[in-house]
C-alpha cells in the first residue's frame, strides 16, 4: 500500500518515483529526498505540458526546475500560496541531498508529505480523483536499513539528471514536431484545453482547504524553510541550546517577567584580533 495509490493509473511514472521516495523516507533519507525531487520535476513538466495557463520559458537557463517553479504563471497556478513554499522545499531538500549535505528523516518525511499535497492537487483538479484520505504515516516503512553510501547516492543523482535531460530533450523534440505537424499540434492543444478546463471548474467549485488539508503544520514548514535556507548558505549543523533556542537575558519585563528569552537561531562567527 502507498499514500500515492490514487496516481497509479493516471501518472504511472510520477507514481513510481513518489512511491520510491515514500519507501525510502526513513530507510535512506537522502535517496528519498532525491526521488521526491525527481517526482516533483516530472509533475512540474506534466503541468507545463497540460495546462494552457503555464508558459514554458523561452530562455534556456530558465528551463531548470528552479526556473519553472519560480515562473510567475506557475506561482499563480499553485494556490494557496503555501503550496508553492512546499514545492520549493521539495526542490531544496532534494538539492541538498544531491550535493552531499545531510538530510534528516524529519526532512525526508516532510518532503514526501509536501509531494503528496502537490500530487493531490493534480489528482483532484485535473483528474477529478475524489477518494482522498489524510496522509498515513504508517505506510512509510520503518528505518531498519542504513543510509545509502555516497557512491550509491551519486549514481542515483546521475541517473535522475539523465532522466531529466531526456525529459527536456523529448519536450523540445515534441515542440519541433508540433511546428511541422498542424494536426499533432491541434490534438495536443485540445488535450491541454480539456485539462485546463477541468482544473478551472474544480478550482471554482471546490474548497481549497478541504481539497488540500495540511499534512505538516505551517509552523513546521516555516522552520524547515529557514533551516534549508541556512543549509544552502553553509550553516549545516546546529546544536540545541547553543545554536537553536539560545537563552538570553535582558528581555523586557512587560513581555517576560523573568527577563529571560530565547533566540531561534544563533550564527556564530569567528573574531579575528589583529
Amino acid at each position: 500500500m502507498s499514500n500515492f495509490l490514487y496516481l497509479q493509473d493516471h501518472l504511472p511514472e510520477i507514481y513510481s518515483c513518489a512511491v520510491d521516495a515514500e519507501q525510502l523516507a526513513l530507510k535512506s533519507p537522502s535517496a528519498s529526498a532525491v526521488r521526491s525531487r525527481t517526482a516533483l520535476e516530472l509533475a512540474v513538466h506534466w503541468l507545463y505540458e497540460h495546462d494552457q495557463e503555464l508558459h514554458w520559458p523561452s530562455i534556456k537557463n530558465q528551463q531548470s526546475l528552479s526556473g519553472l517553479i519560480h515562473h510567475f504563471s506557475f506561482r499563480n497556478l499553485v494556490q494557496p500560496f503555501h503550496l508553492f513554499t512546499e514545492v520549493k522545499l521539495i526542490k531544496d531538500i532534494g538539492n541538498n541531498a544531491a550535493h552531499g549535505k545531510k538530510v534528516s528523516r524529519n526532512e525526508s518525511v516532510k518532503s514526501v508529505k509536501y509531494l503528496y499535497r502537490l500530487l493531490r492537487f493534480i489528482g483532484r483538479y485535473y483528474f477529478d480523483v475524489k477518494d482522498f484520505v489524510a496522509f498515513q504515516d504508517e505506510l512509510i516503512p520503518d528505518g531498519r536499513e542504513e543510509e545509502r553510501s555516497k557512491g550509491e547516492l551519486q549514481a542515483l543523482v546521475k541517473k535522475e539528471e539523465e532522466k531529466t535531460n531526456e525529459l527536456i530533450a523529448a519536450k523540445n523534440e515534441l515542440e519541433a514536431q508540433k511546428k511541422l505537424n498542424a494536426e499533432l499540434s491541434a490534438r495536443l492543444a485540445f488535450v491541454a484545453e480539456e485539462y485546463t478546463h477541468t482544473r478551472k471548474v474544480n478550482a471554482s467549485e471546490l474548497d481549497k482547504a478541504a481539497v488540500l488539508p495540511h499534512d505538516v503544520p505551517e509552523a513546521d514548514t516555516r522552520k524547515l524553510f529557514i533551516d534549508q535556507s541556512l543549509k544552502e548558505a553553509g550553516w549545516n549543523s546546529f546544536v540545541e541550546g547553543r545554536d537553536i533556542e539560545y537563552e538570553v537575558t535582558g528581555m523586557p519585563e512587560v513581555t517576560n517577567p523573568s527577563g529571560k528569552g530565547y533566540v531561534d537561531y544563533v550564527l556564530w562567527g569567528i573574531m579575528v584580533v589583529l
